[in-house]
């Protein structure tokens, strides 16, 4: 699940989820509770026989994954989103002044 109110998933290898975990560990015991809810909705998914990721049905129908789903590259980890949800994202995150302004953040 996300951090914010969007309704995706968040998709990290094992190595980047180690990563976050041990950013959680080292935080003070009252921000590790609040982080609770991130913890208790993980899950390991697995592949089924065709190579396809078995998603637990409480994270897809949190995310609204029922048939089309956009799978979006995000840093260390990667978005699952419906694809009509992702499609009025992107349509309001991809304005020429959005993306100026997050190349200007990074200093380009």
């Amino acid at each position: 699940m996300t951090l914010s109110m969007e309704r995706c998933l968040c998709v990290y290898s094992a190595e980047n989820w180690q990563v976050f975990s041990d950013k959680v560990g080292a935080m003070p015991y009252v921000q590790q509770r609040r982080m609770r809810p991130l913890f208790a909705h993980a899950a390991r998914c697995e592949l089924d026989s065709q190579g396809r990721t078995i998603i637990p049905q409480n994270l897809r129908t949190y995310a609204g994954l029922t048939k089309n789903v956009t799978v979006v590259g995000c840093n260390n980890h990667a978005e699952l989103w419906d694809s009509e949800a992702w499609k009025r994202v992107y349509e309001a995150e991809s304005t020429p002044e959005n993306i100026a302004a997050a190349m200007e953040e990074l200093g380009f």
